[in-house]
């Protein structure tokens, strides 16, 4: 199971991450896992992994763990193993359907914006449905699914393993009701982003190139054509999705990503709607 483009970008990323580890850098959640690099798993490990649950891992991220680390260093706090991907906190142990069964979306989805959610749960409080249905329903909603790291404020990254967005990397927003989105990019996409974020001394994750582009088009002043427009438009748009409803501040990277695009006297499409700061930092 070898892809030769895949391949290739494997061995990119592990002589940028061998870069990294000596780099002496410091981005966001690095404290955590210190730049180290879990041994990797043979392909026997990963192969009785995939038998168990009856899956197929996605390849790019099959071919890191096999050939370059089992998690350790990545973005934010780190990045799990490949059991603790499936188990951790977050989740508890799962029953043996759990990657088998797909993650049904390949759009954003919000399960606080449905009605019949809301009933749901209305009738698990008035007694109506039992707490172990209500837990089940609550885990299941990210079946098929790996969570691959944890950035903070409750966000979870993961990776979908079954179903129509196989392959692709989310965002668990479900911490400020923002619900389930994707990132956009695949398995190394993901972790790549994060090395040359890091390499080029940024902080970190999924907001940077929205971040970038924007502080970009800000410190330029000047007038905009319509590609930039649509690039800082779009810039903004992620951030949107990754801040409104994260009402808080702190140290996490999408508070970072906030305070770095909050632009006084800039025209509105430099700041990112839907937020509103809490009152001590207005």
């Amino acid at each position: 199971m070898r892809d030769a483009s895949v391949d290739a970008r494997v061995e990119r990323i592990a002589t940028k991450l061998r870069s990294v580890v000596r780099g002496g850098f410091q981005p966001f959640g690095a404290e955590d896992h210190g730049f180290r690099l879990r041994s990797l798993l043979t392909e026997r490990q990963v192969a009785a992994f995939e038998a168990r649950h009856a899956i197929e891992l996605p390849l790019e991220y099959r071919s890191f763990i096999t050939r370059v680390a089992d998690g350790g260093a990545g973005p934010a706090y780190g990045m799990y193993s490949l059991e603790e991907a499936l188990t951790n906190p977050w989740r508890g142990p799962v029953p043996d359907d759990f990657l088998s069964t797909p993650f049904p979306h390949a759009d954003a989805y919000n399960p606080y914006q449905h009605s019949e959610v809301e009933s749901f749960w209305q009738r698990v409080e008035s007694g109506e449905v039992s707490e172990t249905e209500a837990e089940r329903r609550d885990l299941y909603q990210t079946a098929g699914t790996l969570v691959l790291c944890y950035e903070g404020c409750g966000y979870l990254h993961f990776l979908v393993v079954t179903g129509p967005a196989r392959g692709q990397m989310w965002l668990d927003g479900r911490c400020s009701d923002q619900g389930f989105f994707p990132l956009g990019v695949g398995f190394l996409d993901w972790y790549e982003r994060w090395l040359d974020s890091t390499l080029a001394g940024g902080r970190g994750p999924q907001a940077v190139a929205a971040q970038q582009e924007s502080e970009k088009m800000t410190a330029s002043r000047v007038t905009l054509d319509e590609a930039d427009r649509a690039k800082l438009t779009e810039a903004n748009r992620l951030l949107t999705e990754l801040t409104e409803g994260h009402a808080h501040c702190c140290d996490c990277e999408i508070c970072e990503a906030r305070w770095r695009t909050e632009v006084q006297d800039a025209p509105e499409c430099w700041t990112v709607p839907g937020v509103t700061w809490p009152d001590d930092l207005a």
